[in-house]
């Protein structure tokens, strides 16, 4: 695990073998909720969806989906917790079904059934856990016991039972005790996960740039003696930390739209507040190679990639993958048994549907925190987001119009446009003559001036009027043009 503390965010990256494979970013002032249990106050039921609206101190309400397993009315103050941060206009995701998770089980106050992790595979292991926490819980609670758990002793999954039995109360007194809004648990910090997952033997090694961060773990891990704290270095060389170790072009690519592929090949993501859509091309030369075995290595080659960069995006809903069409059904079966492969780590989290009727892959993925790409790239001030920005015909198609607006409703010789530096140019270069028809046509003089607070595809009509006038005005401004009728 690699932990780059900067002045803005916080990156935690986790290697094997050299290669990433997970990546979390937390933003300055935007550190993820989830898992954090809170009292919060109902303010608004929606009966229709059977949701609830419940503010927990945060700038959005979150919302609440209701069960009839509680009881909830407007003004109510109620427990809850999140399960899936605030993302865009909408508020967090809340639950009733608290859970609080320890080293080796997850307790579970409301509920009366103890399970066992799915990622631990072995029937009699997975009996043998069972017969360690029923007799615990005895049906007055619920437990997951957790994958770490395994070969666990009984005196171990019972104290850490008995930790989180505390903690549960200290919440619950706390709920019942006050009033109003307010955060009555939070999820350990960075460091003290990161010094949990080398004692449960997550990691076997954490290197961290932060003196802070190092400190805080070395903290948490003296308890357990030197061989736990001599996995944890302090990162102090002068270089980037995630240059050093290789993977920053890695950690680059997950904001790009376009991935080449090393066979030539790229895939294009797009995405939506819905959804997100996939979409593989293929490989630029085919020499060597049929074009039906082109496709298939190059499909291969996508889906690998396609399932780490969902991974590492934190991509969740519905995905939709348009492979190259594949005449094979056997190259298709070939291809889905890769993707489910791919994701069969992400238990109960991913789900490889198939191929539709269209010969598109469905995805379904759940995810709690935001997409990573949305801590590396913000909306385009220029397009607003629709990834692309207004082309020179309709800016050109916008003066005439405003032109004609004039000529209608004014009795001036004269008109001053401002638009964007970036506009501007383009005109100079090739609409001139298009400025000179709309100037004839109209019967007005018209003057173009380069404006810095202009966005890319507006017109702004900065004056009309007499053109002397009009003529110093345009003198004001870096660059201007003149066209006269």
């Amino acid at each position: 695990m690699i932990i780059d503390k900067g002045m803005f965010q916080t990156t935690t990256a986790r290697l094997r073998d050299g290669q990433l494979y997970e990546i979390a970013i937390c933003s300055k002032g935007e550190a993820s909720l989830v898992g954090n249990v809170y009292r919060g106050r109902v303010t608004r039921i929606v009966s229709g969806i059977n949701a609830a609206f419940v503010d927990i101190g945060q700038p959005l309400n979150a919302y609440l989906q209701i069960s009839g397993k509680y009881k909830v009315r407007q003004g109510d103050d109620i427990l809850v917790q999140v399960v899936k941060d605030a993302e865009g206009g909408k508020g967090a995701k809340l639950t009733q079904e608290i859970s609080v998770p320890g080293k080796y089980v997850v307790y579970l106050p409301f509920e009366s059934v103890t399970k066992v992790s799915r990622n631990i595979e072995n029937q009699s292991e997975r009996e043998r856990l069972l017969g360690l926490g029923r007799p615990i819980a005895k049906g007055e609670y619920g437990l997951v016991i957790r994958t770490q758990a395994e070969g666990a002793l009984l005196e171990d999954v019972e104290r850490d039972v008995q930790a989180l039995q505390a903690l549960w109360d200290s919440i619950r007194q706390e709920a019942i005790l006050g009033i109003g809004p307010k955060l009555i648990y939070q999820k350990p910090s960075i460091a003290a996960q990161a010094a949990r997952a080398i004692l449960d033997g997550e990691i076997q090694q954490l290197i961290v740039n932060d003196t802070e961060i190092f400190n805080e773990v070395i903290s948490n891990l003296k308890p357990h003696g030197r061989e736990a704290q001599s996995k944890v270095e302090l990162f102090n060389k002068s270089s980037d930390i995630f240059d050093y170790f290789g993977i920053k072009k890695r950690i680059k690519s997950l904001s790009s739209k376009r991935i080449w592929l090393k066979s030539g090949g790229n895939i294009v993501f797009e995405k939506t507040e819905a959804l997100a859509v996939i979409d593989v091309n293929t490989a630029k030369s085919i020499k060597g190679h049929s074009a039906e075995e082109t496709i298939f290595r190059t499909n291969i080659e996508a889906a690998d990639e396609i399932a780490m960069q969902i991974k590492l995006r934190d991509i969740g809903g519905i995905i939709l993958v348009d492979f190259i069409d594949m005449k094979s059904s056997k190259d298709r079966a070939a291809i889905l048994a890769r993707m489910k492969s791919c994701f069969a780590s992400e238990k109960g989290k991913t789900t490889v549907h198939g191929f539709t009727a269209l010969g598109i892959m469905e995805i379904s993925r759940k995810n709690e925190k935001r997409d990573v790409s949305a801590h590396l790239l913000e909306e385009c001030p220029c397009c607003r987001g629709n990834g692309k920005i207004q082309s020179g015909n309709f800016l050109l198609d916008s003066i005439e119009k405003e032109a004609a607006r004039v000529k209608k409703h004014a009795d001036v010789e004269c008109a001053l446009f401002e638009i964007s530096m970036f506009y501007y140019k383009q005109l100079l270069k090739d609409d001139l003559d298009e400025i000179r028809e709309i100037s004839k046509t109209y019967g007005l003089s018209i003057m173009i001036c380069s404006s810095q607070e202009t966005r890319p595809g507006e017109v702004e009509l900065a004056g009309m009027g007499s053109r002397g006038v009009l003529l110093e005005k345009a003198k004001t401004y870096a660059e201007f043009v003149e066209i006269e009728s």
